[in-house]
Parts: structure tokens; sequence; C-alpha cells
């Protein structure tokens, strides 16, 4: 996408007093981050009331406040299964809007950013008084500031949020977020019962989709299908994410019970289907158990459900280079974290077979043996 100047891509309209002019000259990063702290304050101010929601995200409470009503239902779908009532207080405040919907504009970035730039648009700021950090592409910034425990979501436009954004709103944040938390986000599905259950890890491809979505006409419960949370201590536990599935349209006529899940509009076009299984199968969906055992995928076998013991590293290989590349930032902690939960609970490779019901009953089998 082609850089424009900071008044075609922070919105439709003027910017408020303080956000105003060429902020290339704003040289303050604190003085920027006040900047976008009064961007959200005034894009909720112009609302026709307060938008708020609650979600219990890895044990703790975090707070959404809208801008408007453009982004709700896009952000909040994944969600849905973790919403709670309002709590006497939060872990995290979030913020969200987008420019177009509201008409309040974002500043740019300040002109020194090179001194701060870690990979890409990534930032950070930490001093004896800050700790930030943040995402800061033209078309949308993603913000934590760890001593305000706030954070911020802001896009250009609502329209332009992708499948991923939907099927996985505010990875980047919530990621940050977590290590803070001593919970560690992972790319893998999450599946079980409430006395235990399983990750199945591997890399894109190997099944962490069909398998995760084809137990759900099990008794096994389902806590996601690409990401969740999991937590070493006191013992190790996962906690679910999103409620969202994926699946590549070559797989979609095997779920025929998932149509209603579909979620319209998201994505069309592309190679894969969204899916908020919640909104089908809120009984089936589940905030989270204690991890029991992890789960090696190797691409299905016509001989059906095959499990055998492996070591750690097999399942640390298969777990941390897909988990590390997907979620910049604090990779030496995350390489720590995966290592010391796949020593924590037992590995094995998993082949499954095409019959979804003898793949659940061999899940089910393990869990109650362990």
């Amino acid at each position: 996408m082609p850089d424009r100047s900071c008044a075609e891509r922070a919105g439709p309209s003027a910017p408020p007093s303080d956000t105003r002019g060429d902020l290339r000259q704003l040289a303050p990063w604190p003085q920027f981050f006040a900047s976008v702290h009064q961007s959200c304050e005034a894009a909720i101010a112009g609302g026709e009331k307060p938008v708020e929601r609650f979600y219990t995200v890895g044990g703790h409470v975090v707070h959404f406040r809208f801008g408007g009503t453009a982004l709700l239902p896009l952000i909040t779908s994944a969600l849905a299964h973790l919403e709670v009532s309002p709590p006497p207080s939060a872990s995290l405040t979030l913020f969200l809007f987008d420019s177009a919907s509201t008409a309040v504009r974002m500043p740019c970035v300040p002109s020194d950013e090179g001194r701060r730039v870690m990979r890409g648009n990534l930032f950070r700021l930490q001093s004896a008084t800050e700790d930030v950090i943040a995402h800061l592409p033209p078309e949308a910034y993603s913000i934590l500031d760890r001593v305000r425990n706030e954070a911020v979501l802001w896009i250009r436009d609502w329209r332009e949020l992708t499948q991923q954004d939907i099927g996985s709103p505010l990875l980047r944040v919530l990621h940050w977020w977590a290590v803070g938390r001593g919970r560690q986000l992972v790319h893998a599905a999450g599946i079980g019962l409430d006395d235990g259950g399983v990750l199945l890890v591997g890399k894109g491809g190997a099944g962490k989709s069909v398998t995760s979505l084809g137990c759900l006409q099990s008794p096994l419960l389902y806590a996601g299908d690409d990401y969740c949370l999991v937590a070493g201590d006191p013992r190790p536990w996962v906690y679910s994410l999103y409620n969202s599935g994926k699946l590549n349209t070559t797989d979609v006529s095997r779920f025929p019970f998932l149509e209603p899940a579909v979620c319209d509009g998201c994505g069309s076009g592309t190679e894969k289907v969204l899916y908020f299984v919640h909104r089908q199968y809120p009984h089936k969906t589940t905030r989270g158990f204690p991890l029991k055992a992890i789960l090696v995928l190797h691409r299905a076998s016509e001989a059906g459900p095959r499990l055998e013991r492996a070591p750690a590293a097999a399942a640390l290989l298969a777990l941390a280079p897909s988990t590390i590349s997907q979620l910049p930032a604090h990779q030496e902690r995350m390489l720590s974290n995966l290592g010391e939960l796949v020593k924590r609970v037992p590995c094995y490779t998993f082949t499954p077979g095409p019959d979804s019901e003898a793949v659940a009953r061999a899940i089910q089998d393990l869990l109650l043996a362990l």
C-alpha cells in the first residue's frame, strides 16, 4: 500500500486541536502516546452512549471501551464465550475505534522512530516511568502501556479488517499483555473435558482445525483451533482465547453441521471459511481446563488414529517456531516458557484418521488414562 500523508491516512475529517499539524515534529514519545489517548477519549465521547464490554482473558478481566459501534461485532464475536458482567475493577482497559466511522484522527508516529525500531513497525519505549510496546503501521495501531494497564487498537477504516483480524482480534496486544501476567499465547488448538484437555500442535496444515472442529460432536469441549493461552503455575492450564475456527474451503463439506456458525462476509473469496463456534455450540465452548498432554499432529492416515509417546523436544520443535514467528517480541521469554511447559506434561505424536468420532474417542481415552 503506498504511503500517504498524515491527513489522508488518519481519517475523513479534521483532528482534535491536540493532534493537529505535522506530527513528524512531535519528538517526545510520551507526548505522542498522550495524544493517542486523547484521540481515544474523543472517539468514545463522540458516541451516542458508552459502548463497553468485559471479558475474562487468561483468568483476568479486560475492560473494552469502544468509540462507536462499527468495530463492536467484528472484534467481539470471537470473544463472546469469555464475556462477563462488569466487575469492580479490571486488569486491563482497552480502547478501540476506527477513524472512518468516528471522524476522529490519530497522531502520526514521531520522527525519531528509527532509534526505537525493534522489527518492522514494532517499537518499544522503556524508562523509569514508561513501559510501552507498540505496532504502528500507518493504517492501524496496536499499543500496550504496561505502567497504566491500558491498551489501544485503532484502525483507519473498520472495512479494512481482514479475516485474520476478525477471527483472532487483538492478537498482538493480548500476547504482549499476557506475558506480563504469567500467561503464554501459543499457536495451538485446545480440546478437552472440564477436568483436563490437550493442546494440538504442529505447523500450518498439520490438521489442528480439522481435528479440533471435528470433535464438536463428541463430549470434548472446544478451546480454540489456532491460538490458546497457557500457564505453567501452579499447574499447567489451557485458557481459551477465541471461539473462532477456520477451515480450508476443500474441507467445508466434511462439516455440514457448522454451516450456521459461518461468519457471513468474513473473508469471501479467501481460501478459508471462518466460523464462530459459540454461535452454534455455546455449550461446547469452554474458558479453559487443566493441561494433561501435548499432541504433536502428523498428517491424517487412513489407518485410523495412532498415538505414540514422544520426547518433550519433539513437542517444543512443533510448538515453538510457529508460535514465535507469528508473535513478535519477547522471543527469548517465549522460548523459555514453552520449554518449561513441554517438560511439565506428557507429549505424544498423534496421527488422526478420517473418522472424527474415532479421533475424539482416542483423545478421550488418553485423557481418562492420564
